[in-house]
C-alpha cells in the first residue's frame, strides 16, 4: 500500500475514533452524576425509556460509556432485557460492548501507557499485559470469560500489548457472550417478576457497584501460574 494512501486511511480511522471518543466523553460528562445514582436495573430502565425513540441508540451509547465510566455493565444488560426483550436486548448490549471495547483498545494503542495510567492502576494493567503477552490468544479469551476481571482493564492491556485487531475482536466477541446473554436473559424474564425478586437484584446491584468502585473482586492474573 502506498505510503500516502496508508496515512490517509490511518488519519480517517483516527478521526472516527476521536469523534467517538468525544461523543463518549460528552455522554459520560452529561450523565456522570446520573451514573452515581444508578443503583438498580430499574433506574437504568427508566433512563433508557426516557430517551423515547432514541432508546436503542441510548442503550448502545451507555454501553460504550461503560468503557470509561465505572458502573457494572450487567445492570445495563438486565435493563436491556426488560426494555427490549432477549433478542434485541442481547444485540444492543453486545454491540455497545464491542464498540466500547474497540474504542478503548484503539485509544490504548495510539495514546499509549501514559493515557491508560489515568484510568487504571499501573500495576494492574502491567500484570494484565504480561499475562496476555505470555499466554497469547488462549489467555486473552480466558480473561474474557472471567466476569471478575475488569472488562475495561483487558481492553487497555490488549491495546498496550500490541494484540492484533482481529484477535482482539473475535476473542472479545466470543468471550463476552456468556455473561451478556445471562444478564439479558434475567432481565427479559423480570417484566412480571415479583417485588421480592427486584429487591434481590437491587441488593446485588449495589454490591456490584461497590465492588466495581473499590476493586474488591478484581484479580491480578499471575504470570507464573
Amino acid at each position: 500500500m502506498p505510503f500516502q494512501r496508508r496515512n490517509r486511511i490511518i488519519a480517517a480511522i483516527a478521526a472516527v475514533v476521536v469523534a467517538l471518543a468525544g461523543a463518549t466523553w460528552l455522554l459520560a460528562g452529561e450523565f456522570g452524576l446520573i451514573f452515581a445514582d444508578l443503583s438498580s436495573p430499574q433506574d437504568l430502565r427508566a433512563l433508557i425509556e426516557s430517551t423515547g425513540p432514541w432508546a436503542k441508540l441510548a442503550s448502545i451509547l451507555l454501553m460504550v460509556a461503560h468503557s470509561f465510566v465505572p458502573f457494572p455493565a450487567e445492570l445495563l444488560a438486565i435493563a436491556n432485557g426488560v426494555v427490549f426483550g432477549l433478542a434485541t436486548g442481547l444485540f444492543l448490549t453486545w454491540s455497545g460492548a464491542m464498540c466500547g471495547a474497540w474504542l478503548a483498545f484503539a485509544l490504548a494503542r495510539w495514546a499509549g501507557d501514559k493515557w491508560v495510567k489515568g484510568l487504571v492502576g499501573e500495576a494492574r494493567w502491567r500484570a494484565m499485559r504480561a499475562w496476555i503477552e505470555k499466554r497469547g490468544t488462549g489467555g486473552l479469551l480466558a480473561v474474557r470469560l472471567m466476569p471478575v476481571i475488569s472488562f475495561n482493564l483487558v481492553n487497555y492491556a490488549a491495546g498496550l500489548a500490541g494484540v492484533g485487531w482481529w484477535k482482539f475482536t473475535w476473542t472479545t466477541a466470543l468471550g463476552i457472550l456468556p455473561i451478556t446473554t445471562g444478564s439479558v436473559l434475567i432481565g427479559s424474564h423480570m417484566i412480571e417478576a415479583p417485588a421480592w425478586l427486584w429487591a434481590v437484584v437491587g441488593i446485588v446491584a449495589v454490591v456490584l457497584i461497590v465492588a466495581d468502585w473499590t476493586g474488591v473482586f478484581r484479580r491480578r492474573p499471575s504470570g507464573g501460574s
